[in-house]
């Protein structure tokens, strides 16, 4: 006789459909960077929820094991799929150089003595990864050799590196001007990472008014 509790359990599910999922902040413009995920459910739409960024590294890789779990993609081939290898160069019609966005870094290093140097980012990316994630910015450099555009690295405690980043965090030169004009929600893959761009308030907030210690500085 078999015991009724070895039966599965019914559960009856909420069916929804994915509607969206935009960028956006918690409470200010200011505010935490969030994700904001608008679904259907029975011909209605429902109202918008906020989802913090941990839990869309989550989601992202929560969806990535249930599509491999069903085979309906390989879950290697997930993320290459939906974001593309890297910014493709194609010609746009702009007779301008790279634009500064306005933020300015202030970087010290340790033995400088005088006025900190002033780094101008044009744009900046940031990895996708829950643990180590890293951030490079894309900025331009006015030093004793002249002008120079240049790619850092926001490090811990304060830090800021200028040089030595492996090439599988550089994004290259050639593609460094299309990049600067992809929206603010543009993914892309890279060195083997998930990468975002970064909206200019969320570089805002990273800098906001504080005075980097320089690791490594090739400016002599």
């Amino acid at each position: 006789m078999n015991d009724h509790n070895d039966k599965p359990t019914e559960q009856y599910l909420k069916v929804i459909t994915f509607l969206n999922m935009s960028p956006g902040h918690a409470d200010t413009q200011d505010g935490e960077p969030i994700g904001i995920l608008t679904v259907e459910h029975n011909g209605d739409i429902e109202q918008p929820m906020m989802i913090r960024l941990a839990d869309i590294r989550r989601l992202f890789a929560a969806t990535e094991m249930v599509l491999a779990h069903h085979g309906d993609v390989d879950s290697r081939d997930f993320v290459s799929e939906h974001c593309p290898p890297r910014p493709s160069i194609v010609k746009r019609p702009t007779t301008s150089p790279l634009q500064p966005t306005g933020l300015v870094v202030k970087a010290r290093s340790q033995n400088a003595k005088g006025k900190p140097l002033r780094l101008h980012v044009i744009a900046g990316y940031k990895s996708l990864c829950a643990k180590n994630s890293l951030t490079m910015l894309i900025c331009r450099c006015h030093d004793r050799g002249g002008v120079r555009d240049l790619i850092v690295k926001i490090g811990p405690k304060g830090t800021i590196y200028l040089t030595g980043h492996p090439s599988v965090e550089m994004l290259p030169e050639l593609d460094w001007e299309n990049f600067a004009h992809e929206e603010s929600t543009y993914m892309f893959r890279m060195g083997g990472r998930a990468w975002h761009k970064l909206p200019v308030t969320q570089m805002k907030k990273l800098i906001g008014r504080k005075h980097f210690r320089v690791v490594r500085y090739d400016g002599g």
